[in-house]
């Protein structure tokens, strides 16, 4: 037998019906089988290579949630934690008092500037002074301020950009160009540190510096608080709903009544 005819003859058998199942087997020549079979266990290799794997390395580590830092507070309980305020301006104030003083035992004192012997008493939660100290310090770090640092490197810039502008005629002011504005003042005690910073013109100058962006951002945050506490005051007390009688209470006669004697002496409560 020839070769031509062997390979023949082994597709033959393997096209031969079975008489068990009654199933009609396909022809599938011998080297096409061998190749499917070595690629079927290399597949199964590769899967259980990889369950292993990841049995063995398990899950992905947790990400470690940030704990808030919980600053230390003066232990004068009646001690300035945070002092807010501005001054200058159009206006000329009647009172020195500070826009908003918060205290380490969470008092706070609202002033007016414009108005005399308007302050306002209230109180902060712990929690509350603790979120600011957090957003002021940790988040844009207030104890790192300078003021007059800022203010150098904003000249040197601003020396820079006239130089460029000299030979087209143009100058530019700066900040020295900004009339009756007022200066912000955030100072801050805590973790045994004393800091304040004064800025004239923030609110105008926040995006010249991201420096002045931070603190622009601290001073809103207070603004935000001064105004809701300044709101909360001015709301009318709730009066207190009446209490009522319990079931089957005899009911008190409070209308005036008439005393008068009678004749054998007696007094009678008449109408």
């Amino acid at each position: 037998m020839n070769t031509k005819n062997a390979k023949f003859e082994s597709s033959a058998r393997l096209a031969k019906p079975s008489s068990d199942t009654g199933l009609r087997a396909v022809a599938v020549p011998a080297a096409r089988l061998a190749t499917g079979i070595t690629l079927g266990v290399c597949a199964c290799l590769s899967l259980l290579g990889a369950s292993g794997y990841a049995a063995e390395s398990g899950p992905p580590p947790a990400v470690p949630v940030a704990v808030p830092k919980t600053h230390t507070l003066p232990t004068d309980a009646s001690a300035t934690v945070i002092s807010f305020n501005y001054s200058g301006g159009m206006r000329k104030p009647e009172n020195d008092d500070p826009l908003m003083v918060i205290r380490a035992d969470g008092s706070v004192t609202l002033g007016d500037h414009y108005h005399k012997n308007a302050r306002i008493k209230t109180r902060v939660t712990k929690d509350d002074l603790q979120a600011l100290l957090q957003l002021a310090i940790d988040t844009n770090d207030f104890f790192k301020l300078d003021a007059a640092e800022i203010k150098h490197s904003l000249d040197v810039k601003l020396k820079h950009e006239n130089e460029q502008l000299k030979d087209q005629g143009i100058i530019s002011i700066g900040p020295d160009g900004i009339c009756d504005a007022a200066t912000t003042v955030v100072r801050i005690q805590a973790d045994g540190k004393d800091h304040e910073v004064q800025y004239y013109a923030l609110d105008m100058q926040a995006q010249a510096d991201e420096r002045l962006a931070r603190l622009q951002t601290i001073a809103t945050r207070l603004t935000e608080l001064e105004r809701k506490l300044r709101a909360e005051a001015a709301k009318p007390p709730v009066a207190e709903a009446p209490i009522a009688a319990p079931p089957g209470a005899v009911p008190i006669d409070t209308e005036p009544h008439v005393m008068r004697r009678q004749a054998d002496g007696s007094i009678k409560c008449g109408e």
